[in-house]
């Protein structure tokens, strides 16, 4: 009986006897390593995460600092656009109104000159017959107007020449039947000047 007993009590070295709460402590420093790691990674991922919003935060700021640069710009390009036009505008009025002025200027010279012109030229009455004529049907005869002193131009067959008081200087009237037209220096004149100052005759 007292064999069986023995065989079954395990033995136990001596020394084991004193070493009271030893796998407590090493539990212990267990725990405290597990916890320093978890801290330490729990740190590093924070300050990985700091990190990255700090970046994302001067991105954000860059982003929105070249927006703010591109609108003062587009801003500033359409004044300068708008400015730009305004000027020409003016410009384009000023010299439209200087080409009109000289215009005026030139046409009121020369009429003038016409005016206190003691005769025109032959060749000038001459043409003012072919532009009348060339404004009548083709073979028509009548009556060609001149004001007195003015040159007698040749006339087709068919036309005889008069004078009227009442025409002034540097105008030919051609009358067939009931067809009449006239043609003048000054007419002339507006019509160069409707030209030159871009409108119509």
């Amino acid at each position: 009986m007292s064999d069986q007993r023995s065989a079954s009590i395990r033995t136990v070295p001596f020394t084991d006897l004193f070493r009271i709460g030893a796998p407590a402590a090493a539990s212990a420093q267990t725990n405290d390593a597990l916890n320093a790691a978890a801290a330490g990674k729990a740190f590093a991922e924070g300050e990985t995460a700091a990190r990255s919003a700090a970046a994302e935060a001067r991105a954000a700021q860059a982003a929105g600092h070249d927006r703010t640069i591109k609108a003062i710009e587009t801003r500033h390009a359409a004044a300068m656009a708008a400015l730009q036009s305004a000027n020409d505008q003016s410009l384009q009025a000023i010299e439209t109104a200087w080409a009109e002025s000289l215009v005026a200027i030139a046409i009121a010279i020369a009429r003038s000159i016409t005016e206190v012109e003691p005769a025109i030229a032959g060749e000038t009455v001459q043409s003012l017959l072919r532009e009348a004529l060339a404004a009548l049907p083709e073979g028509a005869a009548g009556t060609l107007f001149l004001p007195p002193g003015a040159p007698r131009p040749t006339p087709p067959a068919g036309w005889h020449i008069a004078e009227d008081p009442t025409l002034p200087a540097g105008t030919l009237r051609a009358r067939a039947d009931a067809s009449v037209i006239t043609a003048s220096l000054d007419r002339r004149f507006a019509q160069l000047g409707a030209r030159l100052a871009g409108l119509p005759a």
